[in-house]
């Protein structure tokens, strides 16, 4: 791992976990996800309603906290792997 990647691995970890889960899981990858997800149906001729676009919205939010929460882990497990190859 080079060590910017490194810094910037531990910048994040340092930040929290409950923040990355929701600025990147859920916010980040939930809500972006959900908001491709509706315009890629209208695009594609299968236009949503109001109720299962805020529906989409939730359920990828949602999505997003289990996504984060499982980046998360991987996060950590390498930086310790990298703390000990450095021991």
């Amino acid at each position: 791992m080079k060590k910017t990647q490194k810094e910037r691995l531990q910048k994040t970890i340092a930040k929290g976990k409950v923040r990355f889960i929701v600025v990147d899981g859920m916010l980040g990858w939930g809500l972006l996800t959900g908001i491709l997800f509706s315009l890629s149906m209208h695009f594609f001729g299968s236009p949503m309603d109001a109720n299962a676009i805020v529906l989409s919205l939730i359920l990828f939010a949602f999505g997003g906290v289990f996504w984060g929460h499982f980046v998360w882990v991987g996060l950590e497990k390498a930086l310790a792997k990298e703390i000990e190859k450095q021991s």
